[in-house]
């Protein structure tokens, strides 16, 4: 059995998602497996997937649904002892699984930093570091914690019930306050930066963040003067 099942959910991904893979196959940690859900897409990116020979790469192909329950899909099939995720359009840094596995140690979930870009097609907009330290009065108000640098205990998710496909958006928030409520002491924030997220201005690029949030929202969160911390 794998350590770690890493879960991506996919649609018309095709121009990006070799990024994200490459970053989950260059990991220094080797033991996992990538459930990649092509959650109905109607380019080729499943053409694109099935040309990754890794037995460490499972391949599934859904009726588009969204992505909770592309998630939830996968978390079924899952094998690992831990979960982690990541979006197709996202990446890790090489050091990812190594920095989260040696830091969870008798918690059940933690998460890192990230940096964070604004782009409109190959040209940076603005940049930022998104890494709070942990306050779960503050979670139950906003999430500031990304789908894409968490590491969770199976178990948990299975005991909590997976994300909630009725959600369109926020369905991550929603499952990490759940967690939050059962285990508020089991929680680690890994004071790292691990990985990279990408916000693309709408006529750059569809993706779920900017399908809800307008490209002036965006700009004016990159453009203002404190640092996430």
């Amino acid at each position: 059995m794998p350590k770690v099942s890493i879960i991506m959910p996919t649609f018309n991904r095709a121009w990006i998602i070799n990024r994200a893979v490459e970053s989950i196959l260059n990991q220094k940690f080797k033991d996992f497996e990538l459930l990649i859900v092509d959650d109905g897409s109607t380019d080729n990116t499943l053409e694109i997937l099935k040309t990754y020979t890794d037995p460490r790469i499972k391949i599934y192909s859904t009726k588009h649904g969204g992505q909770s329950k592309a998630r939830n899909f996968a978390l079924k099939k899952a094998q690992g002892q831990f979960i982690a995720f990541l979006d197709s359009d996202n990446l890790w840094y090489k050091n990812f699984l190594a920095v989260m596995i040696r830091s969870l140690g008798n918690h059940v979930f933690a998460y890192s930093g990230q940096k964070l870009y604004n782009l409109h097609k190959d040209k940076i907009l603005g940049t930022r570091i998104r890494n709070h330290k942990l306050d779960l009065e503050k979670l139950r108000k906003t999430n500031y914690i990304d789908t894409g640098c968490v590491l969770i205990k199976r178990s948990v998710i299975e005991k909590i019930g997976g994300f909630n496909p009725r959600l369109k958006n926020l369905e991550d928030w929603d499952l990490w306050k759940k967690i939050a409520r059962k285990y508020p002491k089991k929680i680690k924030h890994v004071n790292r930066v691990l990985g990279e997220y990408f916000y693309f201005t709408r006529a750059s690029a569809k993706t779920v963040t900017n399908s809800f949030t307008e490209d002036e929202k965006i700009s004016n969160y990159f453009n203002h003067s404190d640092p996430i911390k």
